[in-house]
């Protein structure tokens, strides 16, 4: 075969590979934005819908962006205990975790709260929540106004009319009428100042009493508002506590919310008892306990220590020809009650039923955990909604494709066709990174967001490092295809180095941090994995069939020739 002939097949090959990808990338991009039905296929990608419950139900989400349920518990050491609270507490949270885990709630937030609390947080769907859970009832408040209007002074004034008497003055005609006529003046004088002072003093007894009666009415004024404020604090008070009661009480008849408190439960001893309920073991004796799927349908299987071992054979062995049950009691709950079906002599069994495969779940991470360390009073439950929610998530989308459409662009006025390949390669990052986390059931907070948009910037930082290799190669005047190959060579040690540290500080994350920080660190371990893929495979991939398919001109890649008359000049 000819060199032509092979270079045109060579050309065909890479242009029908490069069809091909291209027809996968759109069809996984509407494939994650719609699903198929038919298959039983969730969309993954996520919409810049405000409502999170249109987001697509393959990415779960966090308590900070969907709500959920929170419930708040006393902790007091049981009696005997020689170990204090802070290490009792470390062992209840670890088990609370591990149970919720076990069936799906790996965003669940438990963490202590002062000196003997335990708060416990977990993500659910809204619309779980709403089928029975209690609405919350507005209190009216009534105001019991007094009445505060001050009594009217009440003046009694006493007005002295004088009366002016037209007295016709007649000149005296004896001395004997004139000094009659005196006294008679003096008496008259003497009268009317007595009445005067009389007037006053009838004045001042008034108004003295006047005042006297004020102040008591304002006294009993005082008094009347003051019962009545401390009446209505006290009806508000009895109706703030009967309208939580009441919310309380319906939040926890939703059956979601009653599935969980029921996992965190309030165990404190766990026994197995015998057919006439005599107690022969303790749940300290369980070794393991987990869910499996045989022949009976979904399983328990469980395993003993060493000491339950041998207890639990001798009861089995007396139990198993009569067919008598064994009860499992969860602090005081019957959790099993089953029937021996033969004895168990090696430490290991089965328990079988109509479970369904949440049910069985639950009991294996009951009976997997045991007795909590700390006996739980529990306090508070309440139904909570997304503290940054539909902004959140609305915003958050919308910014990562701002953002990744502004790294397109830079990446193709920067690199030219490179930046073409940059885009494509993160296009099928994207779309594989959020297909990861569906597929492991990865729920997404905040923080696991702010680890999506940092793989987002590793893996363009990783086609950077590619392209600047490749630049130096085709400056120092090598063909596309040479260039390709050593651009490659050179930068992957620097790849591989950026992105195992960052794997390690992930893994690390990931084993001591809890709650959100491990959906962080799930998300940038997923990220960074992912992003080795598309830079290693897809644009290594990308890069050569473009060049076999006849893109060879430098030009196309980058302004070598440019560059290299610039220096020839200087």
């Amino acid at each position: 075969m000819s060199p032509n002939k092979k270079r045109t097949n060579g050309k065909t090959k890479s242009v029908i590979a490069l069809c091909v990808l291209l027809a996968v990338t759109i069809l996984l991009g509407v494939v994650g934005f719609t699903g198929l039905s038919f298959l039983n296929v969730s969309r993954w990608m996520p919409t810049a819908s405000t409502d999170p419950e249109e987001w697509p139900e393959a990415l779960p989400l966090g308590l900070d962006l969907q709500g959920g349920v929170y419930v708040e518990f006393t902790g007091e050491v049981p009696e005997g205990s020689d170990a204090g609270f802070d290490e009792l507490a470390e062992g209840t949270m670890r088990i609370i975790r591990d149970r919720l885990a076990n069936v799906g709630y790996t965003e669940a937030t438990v963490q202590k709260i002062g000196t003997n609390g335990i708060r416990v947080e977990v993500p659910i769907k809204t619309t779980q929540l709403a089928t029975t859970a209690a609405s919350t009832a507005s209190t009216s408040e009534a105001a019991v106004q007094a009445d505060t209007t001050e009594p009217e002074e009440t003046t009694t004034e006493s007005t002295t009319e004088s009366t002016t008497e037209s007295t016709t003055e007649t000149a005296p005609e004896t001395d004997a009428e004139v000094k009659t006529e005196t006294e008679a003046a003096t008496t008259e004088a003497e009268v009317k100042a007595e009445a005067e002072t009389a007037v006053a003093d009838a004045e001042a007894e008034v108004k003295a009493e006047t005042e006297t009666a004020t102040t008591e009415a304002e006294t009993a004024v005082a008094d009347a508002e003051s019962e009545v404020k401390a009446d209505a604090e006290t009806a508000d008070t009895e109706a703030k506590a009967e309208t939580e009661a009441a919310a309380n009480t319906a939040i926890t008849t939703n059956s979601v919310i009653q599935q969980v408190l029921d996992l965190i439960g309030d165990p404190a001893e766990m026994y197995f008892l015998d057919k006439d309920y005599n107690v022969f073991m303790s749940g300290d004796m369980v070794k393991s306990a987990t869910y499996s799927y045989g022949e009976n349908g979904h399983e328990i299987a469980f395993e003993l220590t060493a000491e339950g071992k041998d207890i639990f054979a001798q009861k089995t062995m007396e139990a198993a020809p009569t067919k008598d049950h064994i009860i499992i009691v969860l602090d005081g709950v019957v959790l099993v009650d089953a029937a021996v079906q033969s004895a168990i002599t090696d430490g290991r069994g089965v328990i079988s039923g109509s479970y369904t495969q949440e049910e069985a779940k639950a009991v294996a991470a009951k009976i997997q955990s045991g007795a909590l360390p700390l006996k739980l009073t529990r306090d508070k439950v309440d139904v909570v909604s997304a503290t940054l929610g539909q902004d959140a998530l609305s915003t958050s989308v919308i910014a990562a494709l701002i953002g990744i459409l502004l790294i397109m662009l830079l990446m193709i006025f920067r690199y030219r066709l490179n930046g073409v390949i940059a885009s494509w390669a993160l296009t099928i990052y994207v779309i594989l990174l959020f297909a990861m986390i569906a597929l492991f059931k990865v729920q997404l907070t905040l923080p696991g967001l702010a680890g999506v948009v940092l793989g987002i910037g590793m893996a363009v930082d990783a086609n950077v490092i590619i392209f600047e290799r490749f630049n130096e190669e085709a400056r120092k005047g090598r063909s596309a295809k040479a260039a390709v190959r050593a651009g490659f060579k050179n930068a992957i040690s620097a790849i591989l180095d950026a992105n195992v540290t960052t794997l390690i500080a992930a893994i690390v994350l990931l084993i001591f941090g809890t709650g959100s920080i491990q959906g962080f660190a799930r998300t940038l371990l997923l990220g960074v994995v992912v992003s080795m893929i598309t830079a290693i495979l897809v644009t290594r991939f990308l890069m050569n069939r473009f060049v076999d398919a006849g893109c060879t001109s430098i030009g196309l890649y980058a302004k070598v020739k440019a560059e290299a008359e610039e220096e020839v000049a200087q």
